[in-house]
């Protein structure tokens, strides 16, 4: 099972709502390409939309209550992952969905994860306990965060020590494709941010404007 992050916004661009879509993997590329092969599970409104300063809850909380909106989908998930019976192709089998990788952007990563959203966060990253100071190194040791030290970690309280917050996360009992580091190994970063790909069309305007296509008459 797919998941992909996409946005909802108003006439000033504002989010309202996120949807929950999915799609399964054993589609091909050209079917994963159409819109008609994607489900909308559910949609997630945006708890803070129109309230501005005025929304005094901590970060913390905030996210607390995206996830209580996210149980609505996902529990309905793991009831489904128990497994139920099905006729395909002539046959009697029985299914028992998992997701597989979550596509989406680094923050609705971060929140799913349940991440600190700040550069003062001890792990700035969601899937590796590496520290600030060691994001730069040219040869990186990481340790990827497995289900097993996050469980351990939230039953002792200590989920701050991973760089995450301690809520009730709507993925805790979701059945991961990734077995070993569940929700942490199936939110892999995205290109556009990471990469700087965002900005690649105006770094070739801003060359195109310097050096010119022969166009301009030099005075």
């Amino acid at each position: 099972l797919f998941r992909s992050d996409k946005t909802h916004t108003d006439l000033h661009g504002a989010l309202s709502c996120a949807p929950f879509i999915v799609t399964f993997s054993f589609f091909n590329e050209r079917a994963r390409a159409r819109d008609d092969f994607y489900r909308v599970l559910g949609y997630i409104p945006n708890l803070s939309y129109g309230l501005g300063k005025s929304n005094s809850k901590d970060p913390q909380e905030k996210l607390n209550d995206e996830h209580c909106c996210l149980h609505l989908i996902t529990d309905q998930i793991c009831d489904l992952a128990q497994g139920f019976e099905a006729t395909v192709l002539g046959r009697t089998v029985t299914i028992k969905p998992w997701i597989h990788f979550i596509a989406g952007d680094t923050s609705g990563h971060n929140n799913l994860v349940g991440q600190f959203n700040s550069s003062n966060a001890t792990i700035p990253y969601r899937d590796c306990c590496c520290m600030l100071s060691q994001m730069s190194d040219p040869i990186p040791q990481c340790h990827l965060i497995t289900v097993n030290e996050y469980n351990v970690a939230k039953k002792d309280g200590d989920l701050a020590g991973l760089g995450l917050h301690d809520i009730d996360n709507a993925f805790d009992r979701v059945p991961f494709g990734n077995v070993r580091h569940g929700i942490f190994g199936s939110v892999p970063a995205e290109m556009l941010h990471v990469s700087g790909n965002g900005i690649m069309q105006y770094q070739l305007d801003v060359i195109h404007e310097i050096i010119s296509s022969g166009q301009h008459k030099w005075k």
